[in-house]
């Protein structure tokens, strides 16, 4: 993913990489909570839980997260702080993207999201990976290739 500006961050990233960064996680916090309002009534597979539309905009919310935080664990100017972009894993974006691929048809969003879904599952391992969500959400990747 290249780095996106808006007119109204341009004068931070144009600045120090601390500045990119600091614009970089506050459009990942703001995906993120959207994500989150509206998690209690969302579920992977449950296509009469919310809208279409509204699950589509969750979709891309959740494609995003996955996609600013492998920005900011990749980008050379970033190298200074990725121990601290490491610490969390966007389990529940990878399980939604996971649980919503089944129910959507071939297209270049669909494909976006197997993209940053397959990146995501080479890199996964650490402690995460054994816990029981890690291995829920390793199942899931599974089973979703066999679809």
């Amino acid at each position: 993913m290249q780095r996106v500006i808006h007119p109204l961050t341009q004068k931070c990233s144009d600045g120090p990489p601390i500045h990119w960064v600091a614009v970089t996680i506050a459009r990942l916090i703001a995906a993120k909570m959207r994500l989150t309002i509206y998690q209690p009534w969302t579920k992977p597979g449950d296509a009469n839980g919310l809208p279409q539309a509204l699950r589509d905009s969750l979709f891309m919310s959740s494609i995003e997260i996955l996609e600013y935080t492998h920005v900011l664990n990749s980008d050379p100017s970033t190298k200074h702080w990725r121990w601290l972009f490491r610490t969390y894993t966007q389990w529940f974006c990878i399980a939604f993207i996971l649980g919503d691929l089944a129910l959507r048809d071939s297209s270049i969003v669909v494909d976006r999201a197997w993209r940053i879904i397959d990146r995501e599952m080479k890199e996964w391992s650490g402690p995460f990976a054994k816990t029981n969500r890690g291995m829920l959400v390793s199942n899931i990747y599974l089973y979703s290739w066999r679809i």
